[in-house]
């Protein structure tokens, strides 16, 4: 089945977002390039971690033409600095009836293997039996751990 006419605006990555019922805008609280971790006794074993983090990912989309409906497939991956895919979605954009569609992805968990530069990159397919390709937007967060005594206060 052919797609087509989906243009991807932007995606930020956020610790909150709010929705206004009154008028459908989004806030985004506190977007986010980089995330400092603490441990209480200064070790730390990177091995199979599950680090408590809550992220909020915003992609924003719209119709390539206003005046014509469209459709893609997307998808966000979260991607480790070794190029480990640690959280994969899937969504269909379907703007026939709308000309902007948000999506929301939360992030509670997050398996940290490695600390350095995640990226959080978008992916857009017209056709069902195309490639995804190049990603067409790629956001760094860099990932650090930080000593007790340099931890922010």
């Amino acid at each position: 089945m052919a797609m087509a006419g989906a243009q991807h605006v932007f995606t930020a990555v956020c610790l909150k977002s709010l929705l206004s019922a009154d008028s459908s805008l989004f806030s985004l609280i506190d977007i986010v390039e980089h995330i400092g971790f603490v441990h209480a006794n200064g070790d730390r074993d990177e091995k199979d971690d599950q680090l408590v983090v809550h992220m909020e990912i915003l992609s924003t989309w719209t119709r390539a033409d206003f005046a014509t409906p469209g459709t893609c497939l997307s998808r966000l991956d979260v991607v480790a600095p070794n190029q480990e895919i640690l959280r994969k979605w899937e969504h269909p954009i379907d703007l026939s009836q709308l000309m902007w569609e948000r999506v929301r992805y939360v992030i509670d968990v997050l398996p940290l293997r490695e600390f350095g530069r995640h990226e959080v990159r978008v992916y857009q397919r017209d056709t069902e039996d195309q490639g995804w390709g190049v990603a067409v937007a790629v956001y760094p967060i860099l990932m650090r751990m930080h000593e007790p005594a340099m931890a922010p206060s």
